[in-house]
């Protein structure tokens, strides 16, 4: 018989900022799904285009260490070639860069999607 490890989570918790997930074993996760739809992405760079500046997701709670952030550019309606590039992260924040193939103004749709993944002690 196998065993799966199962650890166990000993807080949970969402604000502003997104959810997040400790566990005993140390690891946390934190996610965040921000609807971009207060910012145009005309900013013209070289082929693609973005917001004027890179913007900064606030965790929802702090790690011990600098985690690993990924993410990914969801869009409703309408299939955009795009991509998010994590720029810098601590541990507190992690700034990020939307881009797109397709100039997108305000009434555009956009959804950005990251998640964090680190240790809380």
């Amino acid at each position: 018989m196998s065993h799966i490890y199962q650890p166990f989570l000993v807080a949970t918790g969402s604000n502003a900022n997104g959810s997040y997930w400790r566990y005993a074993d140390g690891r946390q996760t934190c996610e965040v799904m921000i609807t971009a739809t207060t910012q145009d992405w005309t900013t013209a760079y070289g082929a693609f285009f973005g917001p004027s500046a890179e913007q900064t997701w606030t965790f929802p709670i702090a790690f011990s260490a600098e985690p690993a952030v990924i993410g990914n550019i969801g869009r409703q309606g309408a299939l955009t070639p795009s991509f998010l590039t994590i720029r810098a992260c601590n541990t507190t924040t992690a700034n990020y860069f939307p881009g797109t193939y397709t100039s997108l103004n305000t009434a555009s749709s956009k959804l950005v999607i990251m998640s964090a993944h680190g240790r809380w002690f």
